[in-house]
């Protein structure tokens, strides 16, 4: 998977966003395209990325993953929309409904934060442990979480 940076600014991506879907027809070709990196995202004041739908979600509601509008770990985790977008129900709907973005991290997604909690306070270390340990039984993946802690 490679991205592709972009030249250009949110405002002007997210006014193409909203010209795409305000044709019925092109909403029913978009997801044909899903396995393409469609999603922008800012890198610089005007230079972004298009990512993947596998790279992305929407929204990090335990704000373990996003501080501000930045992923504080490393590139490789998936980054949060939301951070981008704002509580624009538009974009919500166009990246989940349309673009086929997960709404919320998995499980998989905390794990990664185990190896870094040595910086970090008591109170954000048993927060990542209350929400893996939540996550682990609601998805019913105590085997991997067993394998990890080994």
């Amino acid at each position: 998977m490679t991205h592709q940076s972009c030249r250009d600014t949110i405002n002007n991506i997210s006014q193409i966003y909203m010209c795409l879907v305000t044709d019925q027809e092109i909403i029913t070709h978009l997801s044909r395209f899903c396995q393409w990196p469609l999603i922008f995202i800012s890198r610089t004041a005007d230079i972004g990325e298009f990512l993947f739908a596998n790279e992305v979600f929407w929204h990090d509601p335990e704000s373990l993953l996003t501080f501000g509008n930045t992923v504080p770990y490393q590139s490789t985790q998936r980054i949060a929309l939301k951070t981008y977008y704002g509580n624009n129900s538009f974009f919500q709907n166009l990246f989940v409904n349309i673009f086929q973005v997960k709404q919320q991290p998995t499980l998989e997604d905390y794990l990664p934060l185990l190896n870094n909690l040595g910086d970090k306070n008591i109170e954000y270390i048993w927060k990542c442990i209350r929400v893996i340990t939540r996550l682990t039984f609601a998805q019913n993946k105590q085997t991997i979480v067993k394998g990890i802690t080994n």
